[in-house]
């Protein structure tokens, strides 16, 4: 019992929460001064620009610059030079 009235006790303090005591003028001011530490730090933002990319022409998808050619045995599997164990 005593724990939890401790627990009860230390996050009434983090928090701030069941303070009926203090004054409503000191809740305040911390309140504007966050105001404005928020307003100040606020960054503008700007709008992004990407790249555009042009689309290839008919010629350039017909004839591709690079070929790739694989080479492949017919009379050997794929999986040949494989290691087995």
């Amino acid at each position: 019992m005593n724990l939890l009235l401790l627990l009860s006790a230390l996050i009434s303090a983090l928090t701030g929460v069941g303070g009926g005591v203090r004054d409503g003028q000191a809740v305040q001011a911390v309140a504007e001064r966050r105001a404005t530490a928020v307003a100040a730090a606020t960054v503008v933002r700007t709008q992004t620009i990407r790249p555009v990319m042009s689309l290839p022409t008919l010629a350039r998808q017909a004839f591709p610059t690079a070929f790739v050619l694989v080479f492949v045995n017919p009379f050997a599997p794929i999986y040949a030079s494989r290691r087995r164990e």
